[in-house]
């Protein structure tokens, strides 16, 4: 998670330690930070990997349409480093042009006759702007990205923008980071003048805005807020504490990104993505509601711990990042794809699972701020145990189960 997280640890009091909803099945909920990239239908019914023969994520990803009759041309960045693939990710390249590219911040694509892809990335010497009109095979420098706009006096460090295509290129809104603080700014007159909304203290660098309605804008941190005035007023989709209660139509913590798309089917005519560190969502209502695509078929959950049980090896638990503390059957392995389904049975982030006899009895794991105790091998019941007041210790301190007392753990800590 990143590193200004505000700290989870300090659960809601009502609700120290929310348990799952019975049956809940985890798969991906990872934004893919080194797992990969995977394709699949807009309902997340059936995904498939694509390009485990090439190292590293996938923050942004672009596909641009064949001249003729070939595969889609895929475009993945993750940090400074850009992969190309047309054959459906079987191999890729890197394209050329982009040498001193370090942190990316926008790709794009363009529906012209080109298919004209445009890049937005920091070098040593600041932000340029490349542009590819071979389908990504090459890129040109054509700008370095300075100045800024008169409403704005002190020059930003940061810049998030979005434009509003019902608008006939009236609208757009801009969210620029000055002096450590994300602040909103609004165009109605095409950029001449620009009007001061709000700051946005719960912003990380997630920012949307709506296609078919230049009043609609959205942010995100560790929860997702969003606006149907043009800025004058926000409210939060979901509390980040709902979701273990209500998985599929409440957003995971942690809002990394949104993306919003152009499709006639809904009644909008555009369909939002938001990308959480619990996995991918969609809204065909403007955020009003939301739907967990990605709850199933995508094994890259990350994971801190994991204990296979030497009574019965069927049985496996898992502490993950952001997904809680999890537990499997396994039945006969087969097929393609993540084999094992986990259920997840507490949210939050636990590791160091320990068992002084190797079983199930007794399963010792910590959270930051208390010890998991799974107890029951074939049924399992959670407990928890507040660390000691005044504890000092690692965000997820070393914890060890005694190798003679079962009912005897060691944290580590000050």
């Amino acid at each position: 998670m990143p590193p200004n997280y505000p700290g989870r640890s300090a659960w809601p009091k009502k609700a120290k330690a929310p348990t799952a909803k019975p049956g809940a099945r985890i798969g991906l909920n990872r934004c893919t930070a080194l797992g990969g990239l995977f394709r699949g239908p807009k309902d997340g019914s059936a995904w498939t990997a694509i390009g485990d023969n090439a190292y590293g994520g996938a923050h942004h990803v672009v596909v641009i349409p064949p001249v003729s009759g070939s595969q889609d041309v895929l475009l993945r960045v993750v940090n400074g480093k850009a992969l190309r693939s047309a054959d459906g990710g079987s191999t890729w390249t890197s394209p050329s042009g982009l040498s001193g590219l370090g942190e990316v911040r926008r790709v794009l694509r363009l529906d012209d006759a080109a298919k004209t892809v445009l890049l937005v990335g920091k070098t040593s010497a600041g932000f340029k702007l490349w542009r590819s009109i071979d389908r990504a095979q090459s890129f040109t420098q054509t700008r370095t990205i300075t100045g800024q706009g008169s409403a704005i006096l002190i020059a930003p460090s940061d810049v998030r923008f979005g434009g509003h295509e019902s608008s006939g290129g009236a609208a757009f809104s801009l969210a620029a980071k000055i002096n450590g603080v994300w602040k909103l700014y609004r165009t109605t007159d095409g950029g001449n003048t620009w009007l001061y909304r709000r700051d946005m203290p719960e912003m990380w660098s997630a920012f949307g805005t709506s296609i078919t309605d230049e009043n609609v804008i959205c942010y995100g941190g560790v929860e997702l807020w969003v606006s149907y005035d043009g800025g004058g007023n926000f409210d939060v989709v979901n509390r980040w504490w709902e979701h273990p209660g209500n998985r599929q139509f409440r957003l995971h913590a942690d809002i990394m990104g949104v993306s919003v798309i152009p499709d006639a089917s809904v009644l909008p005519g555009e369909r939002w993505y938001v990308n959480t560190h619990g996995g991918t969502y969609e809204s065909k209502t403007q955020l009003d509601k939301v739907n967990w695509i990605s709850a199933i078929g995508l094994g890259v959950s990350q994971y801190y711990s994991t204990h296979t049980s030497r009574r019965d090896p069927k049985y496996v638990h898992a502490g993950a990042q952001d997904q809680g503390y999890q537990r499997s059957v396994l039945g006969a392995p087969g097929g393609g794809g993540p084999w094992a389904d986990f259920t997840e049975l507490i949210t939050g982030d636990y590791g160091h699972i320990s068992s002084a006899n190797g079983s199930h009895d007794l399963v010792y794991s910590d959270y930051p701020g208390f010890v998991l105790v799974s107890e029951g091998e074939a049924a399992p019941v959670l407990r928890t145990v507040d660390f000691p007041a005044g504890f000092d210790g690692q965000w997820v301190p070393f914890l060890v189960a005694d190798p003679v007392d079962t009912e005897v753990f060691y944290l580590w800590g000050s």
